[in-house]
């Protein structure tokens, strides 16, 4: 069986998917940080510290944004960073192995990464959200008229998720990996 492709309408070439999941490889302060400040710093996996020698130390960790989409049954996810205070990163951290943390309240951060898609998502105001162990918790974007917001609450149809895909299978969106592969 054929993986689905559809014609892109920018280049009039086909493409795999649309994809319904895309990774942010780390926050963007990772890809603007000196080679020095990242060589200090620690980028594993699901988490991030940022050290810098001019301000204090920032935390990160990836969550997953889901989008529904209107008129299939699975979400679109975009699975990006989060910027959290370290009190509320160390809050993160004893939960991260914690059977009982699918009960714990949100943990409140802002988005680390622009995606692509849509306008400046930088510092989107989003909760984390912790489920079972093993799932990359969720982020839940905080209602505004922003239309990342938007689209997290009200949904979008299969239409835009192809138009969102044509975007970013192009090069003018580094950062973000196509496919599900990296989001559970």
């Amino acid at each position: 069986m054929k993986a689905p492709t559809f014609e892109c309408s920018r280049c009039g070439e086909e493409h795999p998917g649309p994809p319904t999941a895309y990774a942010s490889t780390a926050p963007g302060a990772w890809f603007e940080a000196s080679e020095a400040t990242r060589a200090r710093s620690r980028l594993q996996g699901e988490l991030c510290l940022l050290n810098t020698d001019e301000e204090p130390a920032r935390f990160f960790l990836r969550a997953n944004v889901a989008i529904p989409i209107t008129d299939e049954e699975e979400p679109l996810v975009f699975s990006a960073w989060v910027a959290l205070e370290e009190p509320d990163f160390r809050t993160a951290m004893d939960l991260w192995n914690d059977p009982e943390r699918g009960v714990a309240p949100g943990i409140q951060g802002r988005l680390a990464n622009d995606l692509a898609a849509y306008p400046s998502t930088m510092n989107l105001p989003v909760e984390v959200q912790f489920g079972p162990i093993g799932e990359r918790p969720r982020g839940v974007i905080a209602p505004s008229d922003h239309p990342l917001a938007v689209d997290h609450w009200e949904g979008v149809p299969s239409t835009r998720v192809r138009a969102i895909a044509e975007i970013l299978a192009h090069p003018e969106a580094p950062r973000l990996v196509l496919g599900d592969e990296d989001v559970p």
